[in-house]
């Protein structure tokens, strides 16, 4: 087209851009105004490119306004009306010269419809569903936050990983975050500091050192796990090495309503001990179902812990019916299987139950008898008196024939 020669709304041709244009002169701005929709408005500006400087480039305001940036909206601004986006950096917004970073909307279905997805290098970064769900390196978000293949990292002073809790145990609702200062189990936070790995809420509630030792309630000791204060164990507890318990004052504690043993790891047939609560007509007790071997054992005896104390009178014939025998341990479900046809010696609980029955006490599902051998001790010692008194009676009887 010809200098001067009118622009034609079906087009012009050819046109060279250094002669064929719509512009201004004298750095005033490009006014484009159409009808009005509104009565008695004739037209209204729709859009301002402002001037051209060699120093700084023209700005484009759309909707009647001053432009500020390159491109100025006063409305939305919508990208790819038409829904045709299949998964892919374009139609999107893009940055550079077509070297795949952007933000597009995948508009087809049904996977990923109507989400918000980042790109780079024309590959997707991140995605946010339209329920509000972020996905980082994996195309699928399985919670709230999903991040694939690698850790979240937050460092510098401050760093840690917070979360509150689910459920309000007041009203057992849901539990809306809002104080960043909770420290009683409304928040925690992991951080790490100096090394250590620490689980916070008002305090350090449990460390981590770099070689794997725990402290819970307290910092972290030479010893693998070390605790402040009562531990309870729901489950099996494996120590490989040594257990430490150490202290003012210490105990091993059991519940007292059920039934608690000690065994080697692995082989329900060894076992060597056993606290039982009381059950039916037995005592609350420990069991030990294999030999002990001790320097010595005290049996409470003062006068003080005793009532309505009485001779025992003559024992000797009582004794006569109580058997010493030589017997093998048999197969019982009272023992361990190592103890099955071992050689033992003692008595028979049934005998002496039939003359002393305060010295057999009765235990376990099928009611087995112990006997108190350290009773027996007692008979023993009695029959010896009363054999002695014997013994000094007919010597003085063989004295007195002897003089005679």
């Amino acid at each position: 087209m010809a200098l001067g020669d009118p622009w034609l709304i079906g087009g012009n041709v050819p046109v060279d851009r250094n002669t064929d244009y719509l512009g201004t002169q004298e750095n005033a701005p490009l006014i484009i105004k159409t009808n009005g929709e509104d009565p008695g408005v004739i037209e209204r500006e729709a859009m301002c490119i402002t001037a051209a400087t060699p120093a700084k480039s023209a700005r484009v305001g759309i909707g009647g306004i001053d432009p500020q940036q390159a491109l100025s909206i006063k409305a939305g601004l919508n990208v790819d009306q038409a829904d045709t986006n299949d998964g892919a950096v374009n139609p999107g917004i893009t940055f550079g010269s077509n070297s795949g970073e952007g933000i597009a909307s995948k508009r087809t279905g049904p996977f990923d419809q109507y989400g918000l997805d980042l790109y780079t290098g024309f590959a997707t970064r991140m995605r946010i569903t339209r329920t509000g769900s972020v996905a980082i390196g994996t195309p699928q978000p399985y919670r709230t936050l999903h991040v694939e293949p690698s850790e979240i990292h937050s460092g510098g002073n401050g760093a840690g990983f917070s979360f509150g809790n689910r459920f309000d145990p007041a009203t057992g609702l849901p539990s809306p975050f809002t104080n960043t200062t909770a420290g009683n189990g409304e928040r925690w936070v992991w951080y790490a500091d100096r090394g250590q790995a620490r689980l916070w809420s008002g305090n350090d509630k449990l460390a981590i050192l770099p070689n794997g030792n725990v402290g819970i309630g307290m910092t972290p000791t030479a010893a693998r796990l070390s605790v402040n204060g009562d531990t309870s164990i729901g489950g099996d507890l494996t120590v490989q090495g040594q257990l430490y318990v150490k202290g003012a004052r210490t105990n091993l504690s059991f519940d007292g309503a059920n039934l608690h043993w000690i065994r080697t790891a692995g082989d329900e047939t060894k076992m060597w001990g056993k606290y039982v609560p009381a059950d039916g007509g037995s005592p609350l007790r420990v069991e030990f179902l294999v030999p002990v071997w001790a320097t010595g054992f005290w049996w409470t005896s003062d006068a003080r812990a005793k009532t309505n104390i009485r001779e025992l009178g003559e024992t000797l014939d009582k004794l006569e019916p109580i058997r010493g025998v030589a017997f093998e341990w048999a197969e019982s479900p009272q023992l361990p299987n190592a103890m099955v046809g071992q050689p033992g010696i003692g008595v028979v609980a049934q005998e002496v139950e039939e003359v002393f029955p305060e010295l057999v006490s009765t235990y376990g599902d099928e009611d087995y008898k112990a006997v108190d051998y350290s009773g027996l001790t007692v008979l023993l010692m009695e029959a010896i008196k009363e054999l002695k008194a014997k013994v000094d009676d007919m010597r003085d009887r063989i004295e007195a024939l002897e003089r005679a």
